[in-house]
């Protein structure tokens, strides 16, 4: 797990991250199976809006992660400012890989709605 800071937005970076965003920083760094979250916390007064960032899940202007750990897994959760998971995974150490981990939540589906 590598966690690191500074980048003025919350991201969440694993190999499954529906992020369009997200996915060229992982696949532009060769890092296996190594998930990462990045904690910048925003750009103080106002945020640093990355251009074309797709913000949504696995990435967030404002926020903060929360980790639950137990002996054979830990799953890391993205909470935006309203308290709503943005983003989650589950790791274990690599002797564990083989023993179930909960699953990550799915993103949610994206709706239109049409106007009359």
């Amino acid at each position: 797990l590598l966690v690191t800071g500074h980048r003025h937005q919350q991201e969440l970076w694993w190999k499954g991250t529906p992020s369009r965003y997200i996915q060229k920083f992982v696949h532009a760094n060769d890092m296996g199976d190594l998930p990462c979250f990045v904690t910048g916390g925003g750009g103080g007064i106002t945020a640093e809006w990355a251009s074309g960032a797709d913000y949504g899940w696995d990435l967030q202007l404002y926020g903060f992660f929360d980790l639950t750990m137990h002996k054979d897994w830990m799953k890391i959760e993205l909470i935006a400012t309203d308290n709503t998971v943005k983003g989650n995974i589950s790791i274990s150490p690599h002797a564990f890989r083989t023993l179930p981990a909960p699953p990550p939540t799915p993103a949610p589906k994206k709706t239109m709605n049409a106007t009359a």
